[in-house]
């Protein structure tokens, strides 16, 4: 059994949205995106532990905190009368189901169109022979306010059958253990993962190698001799005296010597309160002593968690494991190891990561790109080799090419290293000045990704569209027709400046004396190309701007382009890159400068 799609409305930052997971699953974004927040839903509507209850769900996780609405004198009600409180709605669809699976909840499992991923009709039914990839299990989670009780109600229910009243079975603890579903939410609950706090995943584990402690009576017994002998000491005794003689002046307290003193202990002695506390120990390599196992580091408590996700799914028949980044604090190898064990163990891995080694191990087609829109609408898309970029490109440049584009909010294809450089340098520039609104293509989430060439323009415009990622170019000049219809029709914005090469953009525009106060600066650094003289202070302009263009060109692709940028006020940058970037910032934004912004002169 696995997750194939998630409906959400009116949860968290989602207003609605709908998710499709193409088997094993990567999800990316930029920050913000709800990456979380659908595991989240994940697990409130398949997570054995979230059966309901009022606390399962709070204020903060209706949308915008919308749970209780109040009908206006429009709606023809008199003002303050409340009406029908907004509700969260998580429904969730479950596919490749086994004949096991099938069996059980065969009362429940409806028809689905595999190629159209919707229902069939009862019509389209009745002329259908199914197979068993047909079927599909649907629940919903329903998180909603009650106004009388003051209180906040959630359930799962299977969604099929409706009972004649409108009603539908409730998803029982047990029926979510069936699914199979476990979250890992990052390190915040690392400490809590290998204790043996009901739900913990060594708790988990236990129950399911049926290894239930029997040891809680012992224990319990244990601990309290260990709070007599430690309130025996004298110097403790005589404070524990004291106190139950001051308490005597405020309440009524038995005869010293008719009961048993009053005492520390170690714990509270309560079964509850001792899984809580009780925690695994390893052996540190290094040191030989036994250590806590979140004491270890956070690389050595990441994999120990991990550790446990794998016996957990070799002792079950069906595990969908959801994680947040489980690249913290590990090294590439480890990350690619773990994923590619969670996808050997598990009938699906839902993974959200910042990682490009995480990444690499989800292509060619298990990256869903997420994208939050205005109002909360949510949508998402997977991302993969299209017709002209040939998934061997993808795999052989995802880290350097493609991996930060999917988690930026857009991204301007460049031809190569020179432009992707330099571009976030000039942009910098821009920000520095006080007072202004621009800001730089970090914080508005452009990223700029090299082509390789003009060639690769729109190969690698293609991936990126085609994931619903917003799509710049910026290039020099295209003389080819063809390639530049092949351009314009994979990005929403084309800029072609009016060279034939980047470094003409710093030689032709710069002023002559930024240009040979930066040309200096370039000299005197060691790997300044010694073939290229740099002019005398009386030689002709035109000798100063052609030095220029040879030294970034014999230095192409090293970051010399960027570093005469970055020697330069905001003012001097070349006329055409400003207002370039002046035009990106609108184009992410949505607005222009205004005319009081003490750069709109510059980048308009």
């Amino acid at each position: 059994m696995r997750v194939l799609r998630v409906d959400i409305e009116n949860f968290r930052g989602i207003s609605s949205g709908c998710v499709e997971f193409p088997g094993h699953a990567l999800l990316v974004g930029p920050n913000n995106a709800c990456k979380s927040t659908v595991l989240e839903a994940l697990d409130l509507a398949l997570g054995p532990d979230r059966v309901g209850g009022p606390n399962a769900v709070d204020e903060h996780d209706f949308h915008r905190g919308a749970y209780g609405a109040v009908a206006s004198a429009e709606d023809g009600e008199p003002e303050g009368e409340p009406a029908a409180s907004p509700a969260i709605a998580i429904s969730v669809t479950l596919g490749a189901l086994t004949a096991d699976e099938l069996m059980k909840f065969r009362s429940h499992v409806e028809l689905w169109n595999r190629a159209e991923g919707r229902l069939y009709t009862p019509e389209e039914a009745e002329g259908h022979e199914p197979v068993a990839d047909d079927y599909v299990l649907r629940v919903r989670f329903n998180g909603s306010y009650d106004p009388e009780e003051d209180e906040f109600r959630a359930e799962t229910v299977f969604l099929s059958p409706e009972g004649p009243d409108g009603s539908f079975t409730k998803v029982t603890k047990g029926d979510k253990r069936s699914i199979g579903f476990l979250y890992l939410r990052s390190l915040r609950t690392a400490r809590r993962a290998a204790s043996l706090q009901r739900g913990s995943l060594l708790d988990v584990l236990m129950n399911l190698a049926d290894a239930k402690p029997k040891f809680w009576k012992a224990l319990i017994d244990g601990l309290g001799g260990l709070g007599e002998t430690a309130s025996g000491d004298p110097n403790v005794r005589a404070i524990l005296d004291d106190l139950e003689r001051a308490l005597g002046m405020y309440l009524p307290r038995p005869v010293p010597g008719t009961t048993p003193p009053s005492r520390l202990n170690v714990s509270q002695l309560t079964r509850e309160n001792l899984r809580s506390v009780m925690t695994f120990f390893l052996t540190s390599l290094e040191s030989g002593h036994l250590l806590p196992f979140d004491r270890l580091g956070s690389g050595m408590t990441n994999v120990l968690v991990l550790s446990l996700l794998t016996l957990i799914a070799e002792r079950k028949k069906n595990v969908i494991f959801a994680m947040e980044e489980p690249e913290i604090a590990l090294g590439p190898t480890v990350q690619r190891r773990i994923i590619t064990k969670l996808k050997e163990v598990s009938t699906q891995a839902l993974v959200t990561s910042h990682s490009p080694y995480v990444a690499e191990q989800m292509l060619p087609d298990q990256i869903v790109v997420l994208r939050r829109g205005v109002g909360g609408t949510l949508s998402s898309k997977v991302a993969h080799a299209t017709g002209i970029l040939k998934e061997k490109i993808l795999r052989q440049d995802f880290r350097h090419r493609f991996a930060e584009g999917l988690l930026g909010n857009s991204v301007v294809i460049v031809e190569g290293v020179t432009e992707m450089y330099a571009l976030p340098t000039a942009s910098n520039v821009l920000a520095s000045v006080v007072g202004t609104a621009y800001r730089p293509l970090d914080l508005l989430g452009v990223v700029p990704v090299p082509a390789g060439g003009d060639g690769g323009l729109a190969k690698v415009g293609s991936f990126f569209s085609g994931a619903a990622i917003n799509t710049h170019v910026f290039c020099d000049t295209l003389n080819d027709a063809a390639t530049r219809a092949a351009v314009k029709k994979v990005a929403s914005d084309v800029h072609e400046h009016p060279y034939g090469d980047f470094e003409s953009i710093l030689s032709e525009e710069l002023a002559l004396a930024v240009l040979q106060r930066v040309m200096k600066a370039l000299a005197a650094r060691a790997d300044y190309p010694t073939d290229v003289a740099v002019p005398a202070a009386g030689d002709p302009e035109a000798q100063w701007r052609s030095a220029m263009h040879d030294a970034l060109s014999k230095r192409k692709g090293e970051g010399y382009a960027a570093l005469a940028l970055d020697a330069c006020a905001p003012a001097e940058l070349p006329s055409s890159l400003r207002r370039y970037l002046g035009r990106l910032h609108e184009l992410a934004t949505g607005a222009a400068l205004p005319v009081t912004d003490p750069l709109h002169g510059l980048v308009t």
